[in-house]
């Protein structure tokens, strides 16, 4: 079924935990790439975004001391959509908010796709199974994956030892558990409406959700999740960096 379909890419995010000293989007997965250049975690989403099935627009919320940076970085990748970069705002969730009013002056849409460039090497038919599932009638899509590992409760009554030992008090059944990876999906009107419902716990950190489904699931909707990627992994710290740089050469260098 096909769709007209928008893309929401954050690239707002200051990468404090990464420790690399600039935004995070702008980190190079090329070890010997330029900051902010070809193989920007950025640049390498919007490479793989603009293979997706359908897409018109795609908006990029960046930091507001790095538009002119972004915007020469995208006119050298030759993308064949059409690319707009916004400030972004305090938050993610405000960010992103910033981004789906720029992406609605670009036409009518069937589907927005919110997506984190921090997940740089997400695969395009990853992100077509989330746009497949919302045009065939799902609200609000998310990619996800099988938790691995064992999972345990804590007791979070009780604080930790002076080891940081914490309690434990149950396990829990990871079989019905999921890690969520972007992008997430939505209707149209879904992502406007929830965006717009919620558009001032966006301006609090505190406040803001964590994920743009949570916002689905505070106005009422139906959220389904469809099969992620292990290649869409999230580069927060410096050893996801460090794994990302390693997937990156394994798939993608000698095509970068």
């Amino acid at each position: 079924m096909s769709a007209d379909v928008g893309i929401v890419v954050t690239a707002a995010g200051s990468g404090s935990r990464l420790g690399y000293g600039v935004p995070k989007a702008l980190v190079p997965l090329d070890p010997s790439g330029d900051i902010g250049g070809e193989s920007s975690l950025f640049a390498l989403a919007l490479r793989h975004a603009q293979l997706v099935d359908g897409v018109r627009a795609i908006i990029v919320t960046a930091p507001s001391d790095e538009l002119e940076l972004f915007r020469s970085t995208i006119a050298r990748l030759g993308i064949v959509v059409p690319v707009s970069v916004v400030s972004g705002g305090p938050t993610r969730q405000a960010s992103i908010f910033q981004g789906l009013k720029a992406l609605k002056q670009s036409g009518p849409l069937d589907v927005v796709l919110i997506h984190d460039a921090a997940r740089a090497l997400t695969p395009s038919v990853m992100m077509d199974r989330v746009v497949n599932a919302v045009a065939q009638g799902a609200p609000a899509v998310i990619p996800a994956i099988p938790v691995a590992d064992t999972l345990k409760q804590i007791d979070p009554g009780i604080p930790p030892s002076p080891s940081g030992a914490r309690r434990i008090v149950g396990n829990v059944d990871r079989g019905v558990m999921r890690i969520v990876q972007t992008p997430q999906g939505f209707a149209w009107d879904v992502a406007w409406d929830m965006h717009s419902t919620f558009a001032e716990r966006g301006m609090d950190e505190a406040q803001a959700a964590s994920d743009d489904s949570t916002m689905a699931q505070w106005a009422g909707h139906e959220v389904v999740a469809v099969e992620g990627d292990s290649l869409a992994v999230k580069v927060t710290t410096a050893t996801d960096l460090a794994l990302a740089r390693v997937l990156f050469a394994q798939n993608f260098g000698s095509r970068s």
